[in-house]
């Protein structure tokens, strides 16, 4: 996301940062990078920096039936999947941290998700890139060995369905010759 979000303060992020991670938090600045999720690059009172995302769940709603809960629910599922993958063998994963809770992701403001991740320096690559042979290389290494953990380490996570989000919303605008 390009903006912070309005109805969620550096205040009120620095308050779920101490109380859910016990963190003091000594600078944060929003980070116009990524796309779904604002983000922010947070310096504790040691001088670690996180990277802080903050997902608005009402635009991860699949349908207008669709909850906050549930959205939580399956970003809270695909966090933790990726906790999992981490312990597991693929020091590749940047997981997130967990809360004091054990949980990877907590609700804040009533819209909100908030996750905290070590913060990994390092170059990344604009769309429309060439990689090299051994950038290629590496990123087929590091999908093999992915795809070579146990299907245990999955346990009973979410299978994504491929659905399209508002599907039902879009066809309903349609008229019964496919035009809006």
């Amino acid at each position: 996301m390009l903006t912070a979000p309005d109805d969620l303060s550096d205040d009120a992020l620095r308050h779920v940062l101490q109380t859910k991670w016990g963190m003091t938090v000594r600078s944060i600045d929003f980070r116009a990078v990524g796309f779904g999720s604002h983000h922010w690059d947070v310096v504790d009172a040691e001088g670690v920096r996180h990277f802080v995302t903050v997902d608005d769940l009402d635009t991860k709603k699949q349908s207008r039936e669709d909850s906050r809960e549930a959205a939580f629910g399956r970003l809270r599922t695909a966090l933790t999947g990726a906790g999992d993958v981490r312990r597991a063998g693929a020091p590749f994963v940047v997981a997130p941290t967990a809360a004091g809770g054990g949980q990877p992701v907590v609700g804040a403001a009533g819209r909100y998700a908030v996750a905290v991740y070590p913060f990994v320096d390092g170059h990344h690559y604009r769309w429309g890139d060439t990689l090299t042979p051994a950038h290629r290389r590496g990123l087929l290494d590091l999908i093999v060995s992915l795809h070579a953990l146990p299907v245990t380490v999955l346990g009973t996570r979410l299978r994504d369905l491929f659905d399209i989000a508002h599907r039902h919303e879009l066809e309903a605008s349609l008229g019964d010759d496919g035009q809006p």
